[in-house]
């Protein structure tokens, strides 16, 4: 890689907040979020439905939330409401105030009045703080009671507060659609009372829920004991349709996020084209670790940081991938310093060798391995980076691993971290 000098100038923080249009759709998820849209508005009036959203951290779900919403404009009479969760001062307060924010987005949305006093009158119904004491909603307690009492009396039972409000909503000409993003990032007793929410009223007509989700982190804060099964079943009984939002394809995600580095980098040095577009820039290993293109922009970020710091003095390529280490496997990345002499090979004591042995180097090595979240990744981007440690990289330690126990300086003038003044030059800095 050619030397370079960095200007004073900095590129633009790239933003990894959520897209709101399909102009901004680079992903391809805009079809996506017309099939939700279209699903969301057709169920028959007199039915509820709930739609699971699911995926990673880090996948892109509030952005396709935001496309869905942009889409229902195109649907006559589609009304969409956003709730979250997060406000709420209390679990057992949460189905109330649901229910008053839906009053209030009602109002807002000129439903009649009758919709919005139904809801209100329901709310209140539920807005005791013991409403989730026995795992019932408390109208549904009273109403249990109720009927009881009126069979032993022989009289005709009240409409509960619940079925004056369904009474509303069906002739209502039009579909509510309730968005609620992050359920994963609550606390369990939050996520739990969410998702009881969900199951008392789901089946209200002309609502739609739209939920966004970690399936696995639902899941296991529904559990019982270590039975994961359980969790599960739970949420099938109450989601509908789901619709999973896996990892972009990562030559695409890589290039999208190759644009933006290397724009960056042209703002804040002097590499030329040829550089610029090289193969070499970013190594296999720095592709493998991104899995997100919110990931994606904050290597871009960190990287450029680091580049514009130490970019007259390690090598690009080194920079970029140690900043992908640094966003991606932070642990790792955490524990460099610890594993620095056997990963440069270093005797000369600019780091202080903890082990002597062949053996107890390559343990520490795998060590650090065993704590990536993406191993063969973390593996490969060490071995770019130190070539001479490859030996120690392998899963296995054999006679192969002792016998090639030997380390050579990185060729002068090539400003590679794999010189240990360059590696702690790196670690002392950043």
């Amino acid at each position: 890689m050619a030397s370079l000098e960095t200007r004073t100038g900095l590129a633009p923080v790239a933003s990894d907040e959520p897209i709101r249009t399909q102009r901004d759709d680079l992903l391809g998820r805009a079809r996506l979020a017309d099939l939700i849209a279209v699903q969301a508005v057709s169920p028959a009036p007199d039915a509820g439905l709930v739609i699971a959203l699911t995926g990673p951290w880090g996948v892109g779900k509030t952005s396709v939330l935001n496309l869905v919403e942009e889409s229902l404009r195109a649907h006559e009479h589609a009304l969409a409401i956003r709730f979250n969760p997060w406000l709420s001062s209390g679990a057992d307060l949460l189905p109330a105030r649901f229910l008053m924010t839906l009053a209030s987005e009602f109002t807002r949305l000129g439903a009649p009045t009758s919709v919005v006093d139904a809801v209100t009158d329901y709310a209140a119904s539920l807005s005791d703080p013991a409403a989730f004491g026995d795992g019932q909603p408390r109208g549904v307690a009273a109403a249990a009671a109720q009927v009881a009492l009126s069979s032993e009396a022989g009289t005709r039972i009240t409409e509960s507060p619940r079925d004056r409000l369904a009474r509303h909503l069906r002739p209502y000409p039009g579909r509510f659609v309730v968005f609620i993003d992050d359920v994963d990032r609550l606390e369990p007793e939050q996520l739990r009372a969410v998702i009881r929410l969900v199951k008392l009223i789901g089946d209200l007509p002309r609502i739609t829920y739209v939920l966004a989700f970690s399936r696995e982190r639902v899941e296991a804060a529904l559990r019982a004991g270590d039975d994961a099964d359980v969790g599960r079943g739970y949420m099938e009984k109450i989601v509908q349709i789901e619709h999973h939002l896996g990892a972009t394809a990562s030559d695409r995600l890589l290039a999208l996020t190759l644009t933006e580095l290397r724009a960056a980098l042209r703002a804040i040095t002097d590499l030329d084209d040829d550089v610029l577009d090289s193969d070499e820039l970013v190594t296999d290993g720095v592709g493998a670790l991104l899995t997100s293109l919110r990931q994606g922009r904050r290597w871009v970020n960190a990287a450029t940081g680091a580049v514009w710091l130490r970019g007259d003095d390690i090598a690009v390529e080194d920079l970029l991938a140690l900043e992908a280490l640094r966003v991606c496997e932070p642990d790792v990345h955490g524990r460099l310093p610890a594993i620095a002499d056997a990963l440069t090979g270093n005797r000369a004591g600019r780091f202080d060798r903890a082990s002597a042995t062949a053996q107890q180097d390559w343990q520490r090595v795998q060590d650090v391995l065993a704590i990536a979240q993406n191993p063969a990744a973390t593996r490969t981007v060490l071995a770019e980076l130190f070539p001479a440690a490859r030996r120690l990289l392998e899963p296995a330690f054999t006679e192969a691993v002792e016998r090639t126990w030997r380390f050579t300086a990185p060729e002068q003038g090539e400003a590679r971290v794999a010189d240990p003044a360059l590696l702690e030059l790196y670690l002392s800095g950043n």
